[in-house]
């Protein structure tokens, strides 16, 4: 299983319609409101949009359609950018309004720095309802903005050709489709995102730092060359019932807080030592909300106050993971085990 779903990314697309907890499916077909996964959170629909952005595929409620790109662009075509100021952009055009897949245009390439693969990329956004025109959801005004990292994996590749090489400051009509409802009607909605691109910094490719030796008695991590950790539990070992976070590594960052977004790389494991999760497969990273309802307790207990370039050996007992959910290729009251390397906080 990839990246472990939990909280929405930018949540629950579609202004928490979608719920989380379901596999992104490949990317052979139109896109959806699939959930993108996450190193663990909450198995309930979480409120804040965007998961379009994050995974491009076919789910499992999605029916049939023959992708047709050169009618999607032409589509974004008749869509007209209004500014109106704090209130973040109109996007004007004659609903019903639809696509066949994911497609992104961009209105104005922007100013600022250049958007390289890689980046940690803050932006706003609106969203509105191809069957209405109305506006369904927007962080335009808010403390809301959205962020994520730019790359070749994890996410909708549309939308990020669409910023690669761009400028902060960039406008982009991002549009795919709803598969979250469950009528026929429902299901076939498209939504079309006016987003502009705030923020865009490197980060690094890995924990950098200062070594800590843990505590004896814990599991123990060695990394390969490129930073991707593995981990030897001991033999007969009682897994502990407390939350235990032991620094790997001591960053000189500032000190994460609850609610920021994180930009991260993690393995993870059962106590039994088997692994269910990690990004190190592509050597990609990701972000996450470090916030309520996004995330298991557990994690956001664990790393809050960790400074930024830390690598953290979390061990999460089922009453801060999932408890007596079972989620897919995790027992209820599972021990968890992470790795995690901490490589920015927003």
């Amino acid at each position: 299983m990839r990246r472990f779903y939990a909280a929405c990314l930018f949540a629950v697309a579609l202004v928490g319609t979608a719920a989380c907890g379901e596999d992104p499916p490949t990317d052979e077909a139109p896109s959806s409101s699939v959930q993108p996964k996450n190193p663990g959170g909450t198995s309930a629909p979480v409120p804040s949009p965007a998961s379009p952005i994050e995974s491009e595929g076919t789910p499992t409620q999605l029916p049939s359609i023959e992708p047709d790109p050169e009618a999607d662009a032409w589509t974004l075509d008749q869509i007209v950018w209004q500014d109106r100021g704090e209130e973040g952009p109109q996007l004007l055009f004659s609903p019903p309004l639809g696509v066949t897949g994911p497609v992104a245009r961009v209105v104005d390439e922007g100013t600022g720095p250049v958007i390289v693969e890689g980046d940690s990329v803050t932006f706003d956004y609106a969203m509105f309802a191809g069957n209405t025109g109305e506006l369904a959801y927007s962080t335009y005004g808010t403390d809301e903005e959205q962020t994520i990292s730019v790359q070749s994996q994890g996410m909708s590749q549309t939308f990020a050709e669409a910023l690669i090489g761009k400028q902060v400051g960039a406008h982009v009509i991002f549009a795919t489709i709803d598969s979250s409802q469950t009528t026929m009607a429902e299901t076939l909605v498209t939504m079309f995102m006016a987003v502009t691109v705030t923020d865009s910094h490197a980060v690094p490719a890995r924990a950098e730092g200062e070594p800590v030796v843990p505590d004896a008695g814990l599991p123990a991590v060695s990394l390969a060359e490129n930073g991707a950790p593995s981990i030897e539990f001991v033999a007969d070992s009682v897994a502990p019932h407390e939350l235990v976070s032991q620094e790997l590594i001591r960053g000189s960052g500032p000190a994460v807080t609850p609610g920021q977004t994180i930009t991260i790389k993690f393995t993870a494991w059962l106590w039994d030592g088997a692994e269910f999760d990690s990004t190190w497969q592509d050597n990609a990273s990701m972000t996450w909300p470090l916030s309520d309802g996004q995330s298991m307790p557990g994690l956001i207990e664990g790393l809050s106050g960790k400074a930024v370039g830390s690598q953290v050996l979390l061990i999460i007992p089922p009453s801060l993971g999932f408890g007596e959910l079972e989620m897919e290729g995790i027992p209820p009251n599972s021990t968890l085990v992470y790795v995690i390397d901490i490589l920015d906080a927003r």
